[in-house]
């Protein structure tokens, strides 16, 4: 699974660019997927050809930090609005990223979907090209698109979402792992947000937006899923996160997995790690917030595995079949196949 930022799109704009927004996309797509000399750089098309293979979107598919807001001038020249080049990054994205769907309307499929890949059920969701601007964060709208159930208005990714759950009730009632995968990470959270927490405000991953916490968070809650591996990609380090999402009162646990280390163009656009805490648990107050999250808290404990600039990560699930439970093992590898770190992690055990 490649877990956003395939490409940037946004990279060195304007400088030896092609004039036309379609073509510059394009360019980025062959670019990063394309043939490349292996004594050069990565060969993706090698890769994608030997293995089954899923993408998650995140902002570098349309331009940095994209919020949904479709008005303003994208680049400030006033020649394009925000619109034109959504819609060309969406298109392109359906061409380069969405290949396990036989439907190639991008106008009309979707970015989140679901699969099964070695008896697990996952399921990918879109946490970029729903975002709406303008939308109160404290509202599960605000990053899904429109959702009101009170006005008859379900969003059709939340539902295909709850739809997911509920078919995988089975499994989770046996303590068997459900995987869920974004562009945009939960955490870890950095030291900053915890002191002030009205940073958050203007997150841009999914700290950023508690009323999809809150939402998220009574799912789990309904359907008692004790065993969640999140994955995401984004701050271009990987590490193991133990999440908890607390609201009134209730505790979800999830097992968070960033790994975001594939394809880094702009190092120095990179998240740094002096921004958290390592192994120790850091916590971010909703108190402040109100609109129905001030009841919210998260804690974070991140454990980091690396920060090279091009790795992969492996992560294999395994049973005890005596016991009843299962364990997550995940490890990083640089670009020659080497092992850079990796840890063990006992999931919950059903009783």
């Amino acid at each position: 699974m490649l877990l956003g930022d395939q490409i940037y799109a946004d990279a060195m704009a304007d400088l030896f660019d092609a004039r036309e927004l379609d073509e510059r996309y394009r360019d980025r797509y062959r670019r990063a997927f394309g043939r490349v000399d292996e004594s050069k750089g990565f060969n993706a098309h090698k890769l994608f050809s030997h293995v089954p293979t899923y993408f998650a979107l995140d902002d570098h598919e349309i331009i940095n930090d994209w919020d949904g807001d479709l008005t303003k001038d994208w680049d400030g020249s006033g020649r394009r609005k925000n619109r034109e080049m959504y819609t060309i990054a969406r298109r392109e994205a359906w061409n380069y990223q969405m290949h396990h769907s036989a439907v190639g309307n991008s106008k009309k499929e979707n970015f989140w979907y679901d699969f099964g890949s070695a008896g697990f059920q996952n399921f990918v969701l879109d946490t970029r090209t729903q975002r709406r601007k303008g939308i109160p964060r404290n509202d599960l709208s605000a990053l899904i698109g429109i959702h009101n159930p009170g006005d008859g208005i379900i969003n059709p990714q939340w539902k295909d979402f709850t739809s997911w759950l509920d078919a995988a009730k089975d499994d989770i009632k046996a303590g068997k792992p459900i995987i869920i995968a974004s562009g945009s990470p939960i955490g870890p959270i950095p030291q900053e947000w915890s002191r002030f927490p009205g940073l958050v405000r203007f997150a841009d991953n999914l700290l950023g937006y508690p009323g999809f916490l809150v939402g998220l968070h009574k799912l789990f809650i309904e359907m008692k899923a004790i065993n969640v591996i999140w994955l995401s990609g984004d701050p271009h380090f990987s590490c193991v996160t133990d999440v908890e999402i607390e609201y009134d009162g209730d505790i979800v646990k999830i097992v968070h997995v960033v790994a975001s280390g594939l394809f880094a163009p702009l190092p120095f656009t990179n998240d740094r790690l002096d921004r958290y805490v390592w192994d120790k648990w850091t916590t971010l107050d909703y108190g402040g917030f109100g609109g129905g999250v001030g009841n919210l808290r998260v804690r974070t404990f991140p454990t980091l595995l690396t920060n090279e600039a091009s790795h992969f990560v492996r992560l294999d699930l395994s049973e005890d079949r005596t016991g009843g439970a299962y364990r997550l093992d995940v490890a990083a590898y640089g670009t020659e196949n080497q092992l850079l770190a990796g840890l063990q992690k006992p999931l919950i055990k059903w009783v």
